[in-house]
């Protein structure tokens, strides 16, 4: 597992907003410290060095704005 950063926001659509330090593939599946799956990378947004990624969530997967502050990793 490779550390991506923190959800910062949960978006109005359900989408969880982390800020990255690098820029990791759309499709890519994210998960939490205990591996289980948040979601896909499904858009990179905003300045190449520091990205904004949008992951959308899992069907099975609550959205929740508890998870804002959560740490989340890719999974390899």
């Amino acid at each position: 597992m490779k550390y991506m950063g923190k959800i910062e926001d949960v978006i109005f659509n359900g989408k969880f907003l982390v800020r990255t330090s690098y820029k990791p593939k759309l499709g890519t599946i994210v998960v939490d410290k205990h591996k289980k799956a948040l979601g896909k990378i499904q858009q990179i947004i905003g300045p190449v060095k520091k990205p904004y990624i949008l992951i959308y969530p899992h069907r099975n997967r609550k959205i929740s704005f508890g998870l804002i502050g959560t740490e989340v990793y890719i999974s390899k």
